[in-house]
């Protein structure tokens, strides 16, 4: 993939982010109604757009395509759970361990993924994010809560509607089942709207951000983006190439391993009262720097292809 459209799709992206940082700024919209837009999205939007992404292919499913996504996505999470505990295991304070852990473990695939791979690739290829995103949910309700030793949270949890969506999408492309015009359009209509929102409530969010400064000049989250976010995924795509996976998956799942930090944690550690500034401001920086870093990964594998 050219490395210059890939810059050009993340500029695209920085641009609708300080489009919502600007509408934060400005006070057109509170933080009631951004929790509203941010809930529209994750149980409206996402789904429809994860469900339409697959009617509006012209291509029937393909079993070994989606086998080899879940393949990589376990192994994805599985190597960040376990980068996670030795990364955490001489930190002291246990509620600073639990947070990098969830920092480490789950990233953006579905409020960033989406956008992200529907603009490079198109709605196509929003079926295999659907795959990571399935795994993400089944994860973070089992491992990911069991690191807070929340016993509130119910493992019903898991089938939310987002893993119920991937669920649809995935009988729906594997079948190659066409829905009726009138479901589909609208389906398709409710989807394009989360491709600029999400991106337009992650500035929202980068824009309430008190102390700039002090983030922006933190040598230890620049350290922990840079490992995580360009020395892993070309890791994990130099294994893609040993392994022959069909390379436009190498592609998007290069995409999912260089994703920022997810938002879910940060939501349960508010829910719990633990101290949420660390995940905060590692969400901001590492959202900020996906711009660059993205384009930088893609520029190596270009290099090493070549």
């Amino acid at each position: 993939m050219s490395t210059i459209l890939v810059f050009e799709q993340m500029m695209v992206i920085l641009l609708l982010m300080l489009v919502g940082a600007i509408t934060q700024k400005i006070k057109q919209i509170d933080q009631p109604q951004q929790q509203l837009l941010s809930w529209l999205v994750v149980n409206v939007f996402n789904p429809a757009l994860s469900i339409s992404s697959v009617l509006s292919s012209d291509a029937s499913g393909n079993l070994t395509y989606i086998a080899y996504t879940f393949g990589i996505a376990i192994l994805m999470y599985g190597s960040f759970i376990l980068l996670g505990k030795l990364f955490t295991c001489r930190i002291k304070d246990s509620h600073e361990s639990v947070i990098w852990q969830f920092m480490i473990d789950f990233p953006n695939v579905g409020f960033i993924g989406i956008p992200v791979v529907r603009g490079l690739l198109g709605p196509e290829y929003v079926i295999y994010v659907a795959c990571f995103g399935l795994v993400f949910n089944v994860l973070f309700y089992t491992y990911g809560l069991s690191l807070i030793k929340d016993s509130s949270h119910s493992y019903k949890q898991i089938f939310n509607i987002g893993t119920l969506s991937s669920i649809c999408a995935l009988v729906l492309f594997l079948g190659n089942i066409r829905l009726p015009y009138v479901c589909a359009q609208t389906l398709n209509y409710l989807g394009e709207v989360s491709i600029a929102l999400p991106l337009m409530i992650t500035g929202m969010t980068l824009a309430q951000e008190k102390d700039l400064k002090k983030m922006f000049l933190d040598g230890k989250m620049y350290g922990f983006t840079f490992v995580k976010m360009v020395i892993l995924p070309l890791i994990a795509g130099i294994f893609m190439m040993m392994a022959h996976v069909p390379q436009d998956l190498q592609v998007v799942s290069l995409l999912m391993f260089g994703m920022p930090i997810a938002n879910l944690p940060l939501i349960v550690l508010a829910e719990k009262g633990w101290p949420t500034q660390l995940c905060s401001e590692g969400i901001i920086l590492t959202t900020i720097l996906s711009v660059v870093t993205i384009p930088l990964v893609f520029m190596i594998y270009d290099w090493v292809l070549l």
